[in-house]
């Protein structure tokens, strides 16, 4: 009886540690700035244990990349450091800290029950935006649990395919159209129109690769059914649909994208080994720029752009050559799977990554160690 308590008391801290990641902005809320960091040391310790067993097993070749690219990065840090490119040491220093957890810990956890947990917490966050107001008087959009809408966005792309591949497991059209429905609203909600637009081109690439499976005649007759009714339906006169075509032709936030990546590529030209520091890409943007960044634009909205100017030209080819095998190894095995669903969830992030600064965020990083763990199954021949 003890033991079942205590192991109900562990898989409840890996959940409050999950929903912590997707939920951050809510927790600071209501329980103060330092609630984060007592998540993430009280999740330290109770799995300490079981990341040294998963340490030992950690041979495949992505485990040994990834192993690669964060001494490298460590190496980075502390040279960054020793010569003073970084005013704020602290906020590195957990980023670094949650990405190697998350990865030693969650690059073994059972992937079911991962997914589910990250299933409940990101229906908390859609919940939570519901209730939000918008995030000023001039827009319409919402954020959930965590403060930025764009990041809510990438979540909710990870989260539908989530959505998918726990359906495939549970067989629940219950539980498929509630996580439709989540998805749905928050994706309007949040308004964010590179999440349409890769949303749209993943699908598009799913029907492709899974066309001779989807396309049946039971299936073309199943799919005309809502076409037509859709045919009857005025798209203009529905608000959340009216809100995002507004926003598409009234925001212009290529401009600033452009010049913001401008300054990054200038950054990388004048420190090209150890970049200009960690967490310091805002700092540098507008010295680097080639106009004036606005207050609110000096972000490097690019994941791989802000890789490599923070943190150089080596660390980057590292972590692109870990990309490059963790999403072409094995594509066969996990394509012809259920297990696909799950590498469109990751794949949404990394092409989110494109306009988002998603570098050392913490649900990246999440889905990158699930995907480590795929690959280490199918090592196994545990997945085939």
């Amino acid at each position: 009886m003890l033991n079942k308590l205590i192991q109900y008391m562990y898989h409840f801290i890996i959940f409050i540690f999950i929903f912590s990641i997707f939920n951050d902005d809510f927790l600071v809320h209501y329980f103060g700035d330092n609630i984060l960091k007592m998540i993430i040391i009280l999740f330290i310790v109770s799995a300490f244990s079981d990341i040294l067993i998963n340490i030992k097993t950690m041979n495949t070749l992505s485990d040994k990349i990834f192993f690669t690219f964060i001494g490298l990065l460590l190496v980075v840090f502390l040279l960054q450091n020793i010569i003073n490119m970084a005013d704020n040491i602290l906020k590195p220093t957990f980023a670094l800290l949650s990405m190697i957890v998350i990865v030693l810990f969650f690059s073994r956890y059972p992937i079911n029950k991962f997914l589910y947990f990250v299933w409940f917490s990101i229906v908390f966050s859609i919940m939570i935006c519901y209730f939000n107001e918008p995030l000023t008087e001039y827009t319409f959009r919402k954020t959930g649990g965590t403060g930025d809408p764009n990041n809510f966005a990438a979540q909710l792309l990870a989260f539908i395919f989530t959505s998918f591949y726990l359906y495939t497991q549970n067989k629940s059209k219950v539980y498929l159209l509630i996580s439709i429905l989540f998805f749905t609203y928050g994706l309007f909600a949040a308004g964010s129109k590179s999440a349409f637009l890769i949303f749209a081109i993943i699908t598009l690439f799913g029907i492709l690769i899974k066309m001779k499976r989807l396309i049946t005649p039971k299936n073309l007759l199943i799919l005309m059914i809502p076409l037509i009714g859709m045919t009857q339906i005025d798209f203009s006169k529905i608000e959340a649909v009216s809100n995002m075509l507004g926003r598409a032709n009234e925001t212009k936030t290529a401009g600033t994208r452009f010049a913001s990546w401008i300054a990054g590529l200038h950054m990388v030209e004048k420190h090209p080994i150890l970049g200009v520091g960690m967490g310091q890409y805002s700092k540098n943007s507008p010295k680097y720029a080639e106009t004036i960044l606005r207050e609110g634009s000096t972000a490097p909205h690019n994941t791989y752009i802000q890789l490599i100017a923070e943190t150089g030209v080596i660390v980057f080819s590292v972590f692109i050559f870990f990309l490059y095998v963790l999403m072409m190894k094995n594509l066969k095995i996990i394509i012809n799977s259920e297990i696909f669903w799950i590498y469109f969830a990751l794949l949404s992030l990394l092409l989110m990554g494109l306009t988002l600064g998603l570098t050392y965020l913490k649900f990246q990083w999440l889905f990158i160690a699930i995907m480590m763990q795929i690959h280490y199954l199918i090592s196994k021949g545990k997945l085939k």
